[in-house]
């Protein structure tokens, strides 16, 4: 007992930090157990707003077999604004070679600035965000002569154009090509060719905007076409502009295979449906009334971030799931379905 004392008395003040270290190292892992849980409760976001029809039944056996793996959670994003402000607008045609001021009219879409001469025009959509630029080629076919550059050339070339005049997007955000080739030109259209026609008069390419490596897409498919001819004279530049500002929300959990098959099977709806036949890819639903189906198969699933037609807050996943319609008439067509990729319980009605 004696030697017990001894000890104590020697070594208390050890023994009191070795306590004090213990309740502490305790109080840290409970403290951090307990902020890994408050991670876990997100915050509800509101449902991307998409545009449903009522359907029939659609077959899933290819869609279930052929399902992709996809990450238990992803980030949703803030962000703002893709629509042109006065000053960019004006910014954007003296890029082009205006100095007059503009002829602004307005329709349902908000303003439109336009600038023409006699030899081009360009017209701005600043609540849309987007712009038109092209050679008036109808009356002037001679502003056009010798060959396109190449695919690669004009590539290099589509980069450097964007940053020269101030339409690269942000940094969280990249672009991606996805249709390419030649063109020449008859009185009124563009007509596709290839690289051994001496006729060709057009190198044509088209871009879409990418975050995490899955597209940005949406009914109104955020796009950036280009039509370069001899010397990277630029015949056509189409180009819809992407946020201002991205900043992540949050990981959120994505909804699984099962819970997707059951969503289906359960509320069977599709999104749009197009003719699958011809370069238009004409749009099928009429005033609001999707046409009677003989029969509807799903076999694709991919994971997109959504654009919306209005502007938005969020910019969040959702499942691309398309197959092909066949119609009352025999027509056969492109079906296609959005559905809300996050977990349900995530999301705001």
């Amino acid at each position: 007992m004696i030697k017990i004392k001894t000890f104590f008395h020697k070594y208390w003040l050890f023994i009191l930090l070795a306590t004090i270290g213990t309740i502490l190292a305790a109080f840290y892992f409970f403290n951090k157990t307990t902020l890994l849980k408050e991670k876990e409760i997100l915050t509800g976001i509101i449902a991307p707003k998409i545009t449903y029809y009522s359907s029939i039944k659609p077959n899933l056996n290819s869609l279930e077999s052929n399902f992709p793996d996809f990450p238990e959670k992803i980030e949703i994003f803030q962000v703002n604004y893709s629509s042109f402000s006065d000053e960019q607008a004006i910014k954007i045609s003296k890029d082009f070679g205006y100095q007059e001021n503009p002829l602004v009219t307005n329709d349902i879409y908000g303003s439109i600035y336009t600038w023409s001469n006699d030899f081009n025009n360009l017209s701005v959509y600043l609540k849309e965000g987007k712009f038109h630029y092209g050679l008036d080629l109808l009356r002037n076919p001679e502003l056009i002569s010798g060959l396109p550059p190449s695919i690669q050339e004009s590539k290099n070339k589509f980069s450097e154009l964007l940053k020269e005049k101030g339409l690269e997007p942000l940094n969280k955000i990249s672009v991606d090509f996805i249709n390419e080739g030649y063109y020449f030109g008859d009185e009124a259209n563009f007509i596709k060719t290839n690289q051994e026609d001496p006729k060709r008069t057009f190198a044509f390419l088209q871009a879409l905007y990418k975050v995490n490596n899955s597209k940005i897409d949406g009914p109104e498919t955020p796009l950036i076409s280009l039509y370069f001819a001899n010397n990277f004279q630029i015949a056509r530049f189409d180009y819809s502009k992407i946020f201002e500002k991205i900043d992540l929300l949050d990981f959120y959990p994505l909804k699984t295979q099962p819970e997707v098959i059951e969503t289906i099977q359960n509320n069977p709806q599709i999104s749009f449906l197009k003719n699958s036949e011809g370069f238009y890819q004409e749009n099928l639903i009429y005033d609001e009334k999707l046409p009677e189906l003989k029969n509807l198969s799903f076999n694709k699933i991919e994971l997109i971030y959504y654009k919306e037609v209005s502007q938005q807050t969020s910019l969040q996943p959702v499942f691309l799931i398309t197959g092909t319609a066949v119609l009352n008439d025999g027509t056969q067509a492109e079906a296609g379905l959005y559905l809300p990729a996050i977990k349900d319980e995530y999301l705001l009605k």
